[in-house]
């Protein structure tokens, strides 16, 4: 079965932290005991200043970059660390204060969005809404088993739940909606093909439950120059 590239990055960094937990245990309880609301600073691996943040509330995680442009956009998890990713020598700079010039465009961002996700009676939204209606228009189609449709429950609830990561959705939408594929055989192929088998391993509950307060885990502010 083949994944997408955030997949990838998502199980390699998984790997990454296990491997700390098990052969650094110093550094693994120094991450782990980090504060909520961390700052750090860093020179920009593309020598733009900006600020990269991590929000939580309940379930629902966004990660936001401020450019030099103070605009702000929404990052996966691969593109993420593509910004965060430094020297283990590398010492922190200074945080002055165009940092929070940075951080209120962030702020916004994350605001707008949970915003748009509080007032959903749905939790999917765009390419998963329209991908949940694509499957439950074949889902009683007789040349599917039922181990077929019970596959089609699961997806169904991790695009509900908000459960897949944006590449997969993107792939997903390309290759049912946008190519407008009606052959539920094919459709049923090509979730097969692009979703991980560890999405149904690490969903078990609700990843898009957003009760509780709206968090700032950490932030890091990328000095250009």
């Amino acid at each position: 079965m083949r994944g997408g590239e955030e997949d990838d990055a998502e199980l390699k960094w998984l790997t990454f932290l296990r491997k700390i937990r098990d052969t650094n245990k110093p550094l693994y309880e120094t991450i782990a005991k980090l504060p909520k609301k961390a700052r750090t600073s860093k020179k920009s691996n593309s020598n733009e200043s900006g600020v990269i943040t991590f929000f939580r509330k309940g379930r629902l995680k966004k990660i936001f970059l401020t450019d030099k442009n103070k605009t702000a956009k929404e990052l996966d998890l691969s593109e993420a660390v593509k910004v965060l990713e430094c020297d283990e020598k590398a010492k922190p700079l200074i945080i002055d204060k165009g940092f929070y010039e940075y951080l209120e465009k962030n702020k916004e961002s994350f605001d707008a969005i949970f915003e748009i996700e509080e007032n959903k009676t749905a939790k999917a939204r765009g390419n998963e809404f329209k991908l949940i209606q694509k499957i439950y228009t074949i889902h009683k189609n007789p040349e599917l088993s039922d181990a077929d449709r019970d596959y089609l429950d699961e997806v169904m609830r991790l695009l509900a739940e908000g459960g897949m990561a944006k590449p997969t959705t993107k792939k997903l939408s390309i290759e049912i909606i946008k190519k407008k594929e009606i052959n539920p055989l094919k459709i049923l192929a090509h979730l097969k093909d692009i979703i991980p088998e560890e999405y149904f391993e690490k969903n078990p509950v609700n990843s898009a439950d957003i009760s509780g307060p709206k968090e700032v885990i950490l932030s890091e502010y990328l000095v250009g120059g």
